[in-house]
């Protein structure tokens, strides 16, 4: 007997959830699951689904494709965003340091009087950006050339200031210098998320001493150091271009202008044609051939795994990106507990590891860890970065509670990230993935269109940053070069103006601009 009821109300809950889900479907909340299912579920003897079916597999169907949409600009969007900070840490350098570096640019303006500082529009007036710099200007008032100094990825013209005068007695001819920050560092408008906003900034430098100081590109010298000399090349080179054709266009202008003069007009067209455009004098300082192969190179050379954290971060942040828009269009996947932790722990180690020498200086304890890592090398490198690991890992951890555990499963294919990696499969798509994001930064094309009298490249044989096989030694290019042997601890980052023997080596060969 109790059986036979168990029975029954076994199948009046069932009738009841069956009348359930035939008002859920009536009133369109039927899930996708099963619009799918029932595509395939038709009477006997029927030849075609039913109308209701199609359109709710439809409705699936597009709903993918906006997630997938979605996703695929935000990742876009998102690498741009990211890589703008990883290629240009100075943007967080300066936030850390804002009060220190502030009061710096405050001491070093009031106790110069003949410095002041500067604003460079970038684009239009009403949709452009403005960049922060500061003029010191030379004491003789026959000066007319002047001294540009585009920074490496993790320095603030602020943090140059120090050196400035005495750079500016180095010189064997009256020169103004021009230190400027690129966008989004200090107090520069705007953020950089691609290379091709920091050429557009070195354009702008070059053209507001043009336009604004009356300046003759020839009388203009130009210092990029790392990532801030392939601004200098490629922008000194892209002003060259449109002073070329806009030279044409008014040649050809004049030649037609007047049919009774053709024959002196086209001569004359011809003779300014034929003339060089003016060029700025360019010293490409320890400085790469491609952003893209530096990046290939660092993914190659295992330095503590760069290449397998660097393939987790780029499968987890698409998964992150892709989550995202799923949750956002009413998608609910199962959750995994735990694999937060995992995606954390990867994201943090990419970014700790990336920005480890541009932000240490943030970082308490540092200038004692660097003393102790003479000795203990390995286990202060280890120590340091587990502690950072940790700290990173439990903010990123606060920050994913806030999307909750839809989105935690996908991070299984971090497994894929490794693999990329390990294969260097991650190296193979590394270039284009650069380029396609608007990182590459091409300096070769650039560096072999100026002249060979208006160019100078400074390299070190120890430079880990740039490797020699990887700059622009290797362009079969014969133009004057300095080859830096100092053994300061850091390579790439020292000033070459504080070595009075390198700093000798680099005006001798400059000697041309200095006395034209």
């Amino acid at each position: 007997m109790v059986a036979e009821e168990r029975a029954a109300a076994a199948a009046q809950q069932a009738a009841a959830a069956a009348a359930q889900a035939s008002q859920d479907a009536g009133a369109g909340n039927q899930d996708p699951a099963s619009a799918a299912k029932g595509l395939f579920d038709m009477d006997m003897g029927a030849t075609t689904p039913s109308v209701a079916s199609v359109g709710a597999l439809g409705s699936y169907a597009a709903s993918a494709a906006s997630a997938l949409a979605i996703a695929g600009l935000g990742n876009y969007y998102a690498w741009r965003f990211v890589l703008g900070f990883i290629f240009l840490p100075s943007q967080v350098v300066y936030m850390a340091r804002q009060k220190e570096l502030e009061e710096a640019r405050t001491a070093f303006l009031k106790e110069v009087k003949r410095a002041s500082r500067v604003s460079i529009p970038v684009g239009d007036e009403n949709t452009g950006i403005k960049l922060d710099g500061i003029l010191l200007r030379h004491p003789s008032p026959s000066c007319r050339k002047y001294f540009v100094q585009f920074n490496a990825n993790g320095v603030c013209y602020e943090e140059k200031l120090s050196i400035a005068c005495d750079v500016q007695q180095t010189f064997k001819a009256p020169c103004h210098l021009l230190f400027v920050n690129y966008r989004g560092v200090g107090a520069s408008e705007g953020r950089t998320t691609c290379g091709l906003d920091l050429v557009n900034d070195g354009r702008a430098v070059l053209e507001w001493l043009r336009q604004s100081k009356g300046a003759s590109f020839s009388d203009v010298l130009v210092h990029g150091h790392s990532i801030g000399g392939a601004v200098a090349v490629i922008a000194s080179a892209a002003v060259a271009q449109q002073d070329r054709k806009k030279a044409r266009v008014r040649n050809q202008g004049s030649s037609a202008s007047s049919t009774a003069s053709t024959d002196s007009t086209a001569g004359g067209a011809s003779a300014s044609a034929s003339a060089p455009p003016q060029l700025p004098f360019v010293i490409a300082d320890r400085t790469f051939s491609t952003l893209g192969n530096v990046v290939s190179d660092k993914l190659t050379n295992r330095e503590f795994d760069l290449a397998p954290i660097g393939g987790i971060m780029l499968i987890d942040l698409a998964a992150v990106v892709f989550s995202v828009a799923r949750v956002s269009l009413g998608w609910s996947p199962p959750s995994i507990p735990g694999l937060a932790a995992l995606t954390a722990l990867g994201m943090s180690l990419f970014a700790v590891r990336t920005l480890q020498d541009s932000v240490s200086p943030t970082w308490p304890f540092d200038r004692y860890l660097r003393t102790a890592s003479t000795k203990y090398a390995k286990a202060v490198k280890y120590g340091v970065l587990g502690a950072r690991t940790f700290v990173c890992s439990t903010a990123l951890l606060m920050f994913s509670s806030f999307f909750g555990p839809a989105w935690e499963y996908t991070v299984y294919l971090a497994v894929f990230g490794v693999l990329l990696a390990r294969r260097g499969w991650l190296n193979a798509i590394s270039l284009r993935l650069v380029r396609f994001l608007g990182w590459d930064m091409d300096v070769t094309q650039a560096w072999n269109a100026l002249p060979q009298d208006r160019k100078l490249l400074l390299a070190h044989p120890r430079d880990g940053m740039i490797p020699t096989h990887v700059s622009l030694l290797k362009s079969n290019d014969p133009c004057d070069k300095v080859i830096l042997t100092s053994s300061i601890s850091d390579p790439h980052m020292y000033d070459f103006f504080v070595v009075a023997s390198e700093r000798g080596q680099v005006l001798q060969a400059a000697n041309l601009f200095f006395h034209d």
